[in-house]
């Protein structure tokens, strides 16, 4: 296992992430160390009701006009997990996003992050566990004798998994991840969101799975919670089989956790292979 201090972290951070932003963003964003917890969130609803009604002025983040209903995202890099291959053009329904997560990244080694194809990038995923993930899943890619949440399928919801049953059977309780974009070769953004989550603690974290010979990445991975950026990563260094337990996210309290490694640092265990390499 290796740490890394590089790559910054922020709490309250206001701008454009590859989204439409609604209303104008408001200075004063604050750096919060590795490890510290992000304060709680208030629902949306209950945010408006504190507000006189109306949505705080903020940064408000959202792919549609009104998130409180379902809407088609077009995917240009998605999955078709049944083979076990990637394919264009996949269309996801989402419900609004309580819970957002996304993940960009940069490859100083690639002259034309922007070109797609097989191997033309590096490839990066994405990854939110369920809670329970770990137990029972009989996998321990980190070496520490204890059952691992990542590649615990249905548990972890990834590229591979892109539409797990976490909680009520009814699909229209809403309350299940979806990964809405999924990018196998280079620069991203990968996104996975939730409408109504159950009551949980989530499991963040980004898996490097192949530089396909472009080498080391620099990643940004942001979380959102009803539409407002709550905490961010900041150009984190990953080189190939790098796995980043980045964050960890309780619902319904909204409170987000920065994961930091003992001594300081990101916390990142190198050379981790899933389980069907």
């Amino acid at each position: 296992m290796r740490t890394t201090s590089a790559g910054g972290y922020r709490s309250g951070y206001c701008g454009w992430a590859g989204l439409l932003v609604l209303a104008a963003c408001s200075s004063g964003s604050s750096m919060s160390e590795a490890g510290s917890e992000v304060p709680d969130l208030l629902p949306t609803s209950d945010a408006a009701a504190a507000d006189g009604g109306e949505t705080p002025d903020a940064a408000i983040v959202s792919d549609a006009e009104d998130t409180s209903e379902v809407t088609e995202s077009s995917v240009s890099d998605v999955v078709a997990p049944a083979d076990g291959t990637r394919s264009a053009g996949f269309d996801v329904l989402v419900a609004d996003q309580a819970i957002r997560v996304e993940l960009t990244w940069t490859t100083p080694g690639d002259p034309d992050e922007q070109d797609e194809g097989v191997a033309v990038g590096t490839d990066l995923d994405l990854h939110i566990a369920h809670g329970t993930a770990a137990t029972g899943s009989g996998f321990d890619g980190d070496g520490d004798g204890a059952d691992d949440v990542w590649f615990h399928d249905p548990f972890d919801c990834y590229w591979f998994n892109p539409t797990p049953n976490w909680g009520s059977s009814d699909p229209a309780a809403k309350d299940d991840p979806a990964m809405l974009r999924d990018d196998a070769d280079g620069a991203g953004p990968e996104v996975i969101a939730f409408g109504h989550p159950e009551g949980a603690t989530y499991h963040v974290g980004v898996h490097f799975s192949q530089d396909n010979g472009f080498g080391g990445v620099l990643a940004t991975l942001r979380i959102y919670l009803n539409g407002f950026v709550v905490a961010e990563h900041i150009d984190v260094q990953l080189t190939e089989l790098d796995m980043w337990d980045a964050a960890r996210v309780e619902w319904p309290s909204g409170k987000v956790t920065l994961v930091e490694a003992e001594g300081g640092g990101h916390q990142i265990t190198a050379n981790y292979k899933s389980p069907s390499l």
